[in-house]
């Protein structure tokens, strides 16, 4: 399956066709191109950008990754424990997506939680600057992760305090408590520390582009055992 996509750099405008020869199964949607900065000052200096589509109704995400020169588009499907991998071509100002397999993670098995007992703290500093803190445990001593959060009014809401860790969800939802449900926000810069091991952090977005793209999956898939290399094998 390929999927061709298409740049309109005087209105910002992403358009999208696609070709194909066999029925689908699965279609995602995304209405928004995000692309991201990323700053890691501690234990060295390194500087990256991470680019994704989003669906604003859903909060669902399309990831675009890189490896030696070759682009990956994932898919994550939680309800089916899978992802989707598509082949990324770049040539000026037009994408081409082309499906090539399915990863099929393995059945989790039950593991202990070694954050369940910490406690989870967001302090408002002003209207859209949030303090967050992630302590070991109810003694409040011990820090696992600090972080100062920074907000913006926006089109659409993303909400999405990215960290290495496994309750980013409930972070999420605390942040939301404190916001006005009249507006939609965004997490414009997020710069944090990780105190067991001193790295440090700043996020911040770096470009919101509304889009207009498509992709479908098809309904016979190619399934494969996750293998983050063979994800960027031809």
């Amino acid at each position: 399956m390929v999927h061709k996509y298409f740049y309109m750099n005087k209105n910002f405008l992403l358009l999208f066709c696609f070709i194909t020869s066999f029925a689908f199964s699965q279609e995602y949607h995304y209405d928004y191109f995000i692309a991201e900065h990323s700053v890691r000052f501690k234990p060295d200096n390194q500087q990256w950008t991470s680019e994704s589509f989003y669906d604003s109704v859903n909060q669902k995400m399309l990831f675009i990754r890189t490896q030696n020169d070759k682009i990956i588009a994932s898919i994550y499907d939680k309800e089916n424990n899978r992802s989707h991998i598509f082949k990324v071509n770049k040539l000026k100002d037009k994408i081409t997506f082309i499906y090539k397999h399915t990863n099929q993670y393995p059945q989790q098995q039950h593991k202990k939680d070694y954050n369940k007992e910490n406690i989870i703290k967001v302090e408002k500093l002003d209207s859209l600057k949030y303090n967050v803190t992630v302590f070991k445990n109810s003694k409040l001593k011990k820090k696992k992760i600090s972080a100062i959060v920074t907000l913006e009014k926006s089109e659409f809401n993303y909400i999405n305090f990215n960290a290495d860790y496994n309750r980013t969800d409930e972070i999420n939802k605390k942040i939301r408590s404190f916001l006005n449900p009249k507006f939609n926000y965004i997490i414009s810069n997020q710069q944090k520390k990780y105190h067991s091991s001193d790295y440090t952090f700043e996020e911040s977005i770096q470009k919101i582009q509304k889009t207009d793209l498509t992709i479908i999956v098809p309904e016979k898939l190619v399934l494969k055992e996750y293998n983050y290399w063979s994800d960027f094998e031809d």
